[in-house]
């Protein structure tokens, strides 16, 4: 059975998202290793680092400007009220 860390205070969970990122680009691909097994193994604050991981790997590629800019066609051809 897993059991899940307690919750951090939202200033040491910060800290620790900013650990993990750090040792994430030293270790390059051991770390996105590291950080995938963790998040399998379900502790909370992992999880939520390989989720900021990811849209630091989105943003990285630049596809972030590309769903901005969807986005921003897509409301464009609403109607007004």
């Amino acid at each position: 059975m897993l059991i899940d860390k307690p919750m951090l205070e939202p200033n040491q969970r910060r800290a620790r998202v900013g650990m993990l990122r750090s040792n994430e680009r030293i270790n390059g691909l051991d770390g996105r290793i590291q950080l995938a097994s963790r998040a399998i193994h379900g502790t909370q604050s992992s999880r939520r680092s390989l989720l900021d991981l990811l849209l630091e790997s989105i943003a990285r590629a630049g596809l972030d400007r590309w769903l901005t800019d969807k986005h921003k066609r897509r409301r464009r051809h609403r109607l007004s009220p």
